[in-house]
C-alpha cells in the first residue's frame, strides 16, 4: 500500500534529519487534477461522477487526501528539518514563500533571482518545458498533460451541490483532529 510505505518512509527521513519540503494542495482542487490524470494517462477512467465514487470511498488508486495529508502532518509539523507550505500560500504570493524556502535551505540571493524563479515556474512555462512533462506526447495529440491549469478553486466548476456537501462531511470528520492544518479552497 501506498500510504503504509509513504509513512517507513517518512520515518526514516525523519531519524536521519533530511531537510523536507512539504507541499500540499487543497483535497478538492487535488482530485479535479487527479481526475484529469487518470483521464489522459488511463483508458476507461470513467466520468467525474464515477471517479468521485471512488474517490469518496478511497478505493481510487492514489488512496484519499485524508488520509495522506493529515499523517505527514502530523509527523513533520515540529520537525526543525521540515518546511511546509500550501500550493495556494506559493500561489498568492510566490516569491515570499520561495525565499522561505531559500532561507530554510540557507541561501540568499537578490530579487532578480526569485523573479526568475516564479517566471519558470508559472504554469505558463512549465506547460512549455518537456522535461517537466512526461506526457508532451499526449499534449502534442490534444490531450492534457500533467500540467494543466494549477488554477486555486477549479473544484466549483466539477463538484456538485451533493458532491460538495458529502465531501465536507467526510473532510470535517477527519479534520476535527487536525484543526492546525490550515487548507484553503479558494
Amino acid at each position: 500500500m501506498i500510504l503504509s510505505s509513504l509513512l517507513i518512509l517518512n520515518q526514516d527521513i525523519l531519524k536521519k534529519g533530511c531537510k523536507i519540503f512539504y507541499i500540499y494542495r487543497n483535497p478538492k482542487d487535488v482530485a479535479v487534477s487527479f481526475f484529469y490524470h487518470m483521464t489522459t494517462v488511463q483508458a476507461g477512467t470513467g466520468t467525474w461522477d464515477q471517479y468521485f465514487d471512488l474517490l469518496i470511498s478511497g478505493t481510487h488508486q492514489a488512496g484519499r487526501w485524508l488520509d495522506n495529508v493529515p499523517n505527514w502532518w502530523e509527523k513533520i509539523k515540529n520537525d526543525k528539518n521540515t518546511l511546509i507550505l500550501s500550493y495556494e500560500q506559493m500561489k498568492k504570493d510566490f516569491v515570499t514563500n520561495v525565499k522561505k524556502l531559500s532561507e530554510f535551505l540557507g541561501k540568499t540571493y537578490d530579487m532578480n533571482f526569485y523573479e526568475e524563479v516564479e517566471k519558470a515556474c508559472s504554469i505558463k512555462a512549465m506547460k512549455k518545458n518537456p522535461k517537466l512533462d512526461p506526457l508532451t506526447e499526449l499534449v502534442k495529440q490534444g490531450k492534457p498533460g500533467m500540467i494543466r491549469k494549477g488554477e486555486i478553486g477549479g473544484w466549483k466548476n466539477y463538484f456538485t451541490v451533493a458532491q460538495n456537501e458529502l465531501f465536507d462531511a467526510e473532510y470535517h470528520k477527519v479534520m476535527v483532529n487536525h484543526k492546525d492544518l490550515v487548507v484553503e479552497f479558494e
